[in-house]
């Protein structure tokens, strides 16, 4: 399942990256019917704050998640609530573009990290598309506790 988050919900569309969503971002100069648009092509679920787009999502049979608040916790809890959870696919996703990583061998990521990175970590993902490289560091483990917070406040 493809999701689209309007211009106004970019923090919550790297967050639901960090869950493994495939989740489009709409650029600041998208209007609500490039948005609409897309939301057809690509077939996705649409998450939005814009009263009007909701109205007209509805009416063309795309089907609106509509996010009434500006809190990233309560923005999560309520699309995470509509959606399935696999916890097999957290951190899968690039934060920045969307796209799958790849897990690659240590040897390729030393040169594009840190040098205490390289000390202290052996595990490295890569982005094919933006050329990111990830690790599990302390950013990672500050996300990993976002998130079993966020799980523990749906049960």
């Amino acid at each position: 399942m493809k999701l689209l988050c309007d211009h106004m919900l970019g923090t919550l569309a790297a967050w639901l990256r960090c869950f493994g969503y495939d989740t489009l971002y709409a650029s600041n100069d998208s209007t609500d019917d490039d948005l609409l648009d897309q939301a057809q092509k690509h077939h996705c679920l649409l998450l939005t704050r814009d009263k009007t787009l909701i109205q007209r999502s509805k009416k063309l049979g795309i089907t609106t998640i509509p996010i009434p608040s500006d809190d990233l916790d309560t923005q999560l809890q309520i699309v995470l609530s509509h959606l399935p959870i696999n916890n097999k696919d957290f951190f899968s996703r690039c934060l920045e573009c969307n796209s799958l990583l790849e897990k690659v061998p240590k040897q390729q990521a030393l040169p594009h990290v840190p040098e205490n990175i390289q000390k202290t970590h052996d595990t490295f993902w890569f982005c094919p598309q933006c050329q990111k490289y990830y690790w599990h560091g302390s950013h990672y483990d500050n996300m990993k506790q976002k998130i079993c917070s966020l799980l523990n406040s749906l049960d």
